[in-house]
């Protein structure tokens, strides 16, 4: 039998979804949560780590950056997200590329189409760890206007 990743459950109870899944041959395998480098509240983290960017942005934006990112990383992150989508979890820009969320994540075939793997890109906590895993691969070269505009510095893997 093969196996298919069939998503994340969102809502509903696990015996809900065995039986929406009743008649087919499935088993239902127990997925473990991810648990980031850095988590914890934006009150113990280190002070230079919250600064006027990471303070500004709404909670649901703040939850969602501390539980990807590690803490040195959460100011540069908090600015990222403001510049890219104005903290707007729902910005979708298709105009030659498909970037989706706070931090504009582009799933285009030529960006990067398996990020998409990791459910909907639109939920602000989903759209942080993708941003996560774009950071590590590219560093802030992935968003490099904003970084550049913001004083970042477009650094990254391989980028001088």
């Amino acid at each position: 039998m093969g196996m298919f990743f069939l998503g994340v459950l969102r809502s509903g109870t696990i015996e809900q979804v065995r039986a929406s899944l009743s008649g087919l041959d499935v088993e239902i395998a127990p997925v473990a949560p991810f648990v980031p480098e850095a988590i914890g509240p934006p009150s113990t983290a280190p002070a230079d780590s919250v600064g006027p960017r990471m303070r500004s942005a709404p909670d649901v934006v703040r939850l969602a950056i501390v539980s990807a990112f590690p803490s040195e990383a959460w100011e540069h992150a908090a600015t990222i997200a403001y510049g890219e989508s104005g903290f707007n979890a729902a910005a979708h820009n298709t105009a030659g590329e498909d970037s989706r969320g706070l931090f504009q994540i582009n799933v285009a075939p030529a960006a990067n189409p398996d990020l998409l793997a990791y459910g909907d890109l639109f939920d602000p906590s989903v759209n942080a760890y993708a941003a996560y895993v774009v950071w590590k691969r590219q560093g802030w070269a992935a968003w490099r206007n904003v970084a550049i505009k913001s004083g970042i510095g477009a650094t990254g893997p391989g980028i001088p």
